[in-house]
């Protein structure tokens, strides 16, 4: 609920830059809670990481107004990072109940339950003026989440948690280029990323620390 406020306020590609808060979280939590160990190697992936989110977020703050859409920015970010925080908790619980529990069984519950708390505040009546692309649009979020999220929940169960979170930061590239396809193919249906060099230097290094962080702890792993 967070995130999707947040992208209210900000662009995609920073809500996903700064989502990546949750993998990050979530990889120290793993070490905290789970006793995951990381190397010097992986260590510096972390670092390489948030040295790359940095400056993704240096050059969207230079670049966004002064004044209400300034404000705006900040303010959708504050919710996306708040996104983050509940995420990898939800992540790090996930994970503990793999060990009693199947991930339909974990999914299935929570939607269940988040359909409930959210109920009273939806607006079903909204649905009537969707048209047939938005619907379409809408069938796709559905069930993209539910596959998204299936496969998390196996990958959980079968990989340490700071190297799932670690892959995770390949997210905010794949959004970049597909924001990118969509306003190529179809321009009016979604504004160009405001993105220079030093954010696309920035999320470069995301995918590189990602990398680092995962393939040096296969390698620990085979030694």
């Amino acid at each position: 609920v967070f995130y999707l406020l947040g992208v209210q306020h900000t662009s995609p590609a920073n809500a996903q830059l700064l989502i990546q808060l949750a993998p990050l979280l979530m990889a120290l939590g793993g070490i905290v809670v789970f006793r995951e160990r990381f190397n010097a190697w992986q260590w510096a992936g972390l670092a390489v990481i948030l040295a790359g989110l940095g400056l993704f977020f240096r050059e969207q703050l230079a670049a966004s107004p002064a004044g209400a859409g300034g404000q705006a920015y900040v303010y959708g970010s504050a919710l996306v990072i708040v996104a983050a925080v509940v995420w990898a908790a939800y992540a790090l619980v996930q994970k503990q109940l793999l060990m009693r529990l199947s991930s339909p069984a974990i999914l299935l519950f929570i939607y269940l339950l988040a359909s409930g708390v959210l109920l009273p505040f939806a607006r079903p009546s909204a649905l009537v003026a969707l048209d047939g692309l938005h619907w379409g649009l809408l069938l796709f979020c559905a069930l993209n989440t539910l596959v998204a999220y299936g496969a998390f929940a196996e990958a959980l169960a079968h990989w340490e948690a700071s190297r799932v979170s670690a892959i995770l930061a390949t997210t905010p590239l794949l959004c970049l280029g597909a924001v990118a396809a969509v306003h190529a193919v179809w321009p009016t249906a979604i504004a160009p990323e405001a993105v220079g060099v030093v954010g696309y230097v920035g999320a470069g290094l995301v995918v590189l620390g990602s990398a680092l962080t995962s393939l040096m702890g296969q390698r620990r792993n085979a030694g």
